[in-house]
């Protein structure tokens, strides 16, 4: 299993079996979506991080800034058809995620 808290800034992988924390990233507090065996991770400092995961350990592939929009970045992410949609504010972003 994968999440965040609100009161610690990171991101923790827990044995589902076992419920042992098998790692953790200090990247922030935000939302999470997976797709394709990845894991899409906003924070509320507005980064859009790419995460990959394997047996339990978190590796960050890459991040941006969202930029665009206005007051908090508390929106989570939502995946459809291969399009990752972002809001922040009154703007609403699409990704293209597909292979």
């Amino acid at each position: 299993m994968y999440g965040c808290g609100t009161v610690s800034p990171d991101i923790r992988a827990i044995n589902s079996e076992t419920g042992v924390l098998t790692d953790s990233l200090r990247i922030g507090i935000g939302a999470l979506i997976a797709a394709d065996n990845m894991l899409y991770y906003y924070t509320q400092k507005g980064d859009l991080m790419l995460l990959s995961y394997n047996q339990g350990k978190i590796k960050e592939v890459s991040s941006f800034r969202i930029r665009k929009g206005n007051a908090q970045h508390f929106a989570h992410p939502v995946i459809n058809k291969g399009i990752l949609y972002q809001r922040h504010g009154n703007v609403l972003m699409a990704f293209d995620i597909r292979k």
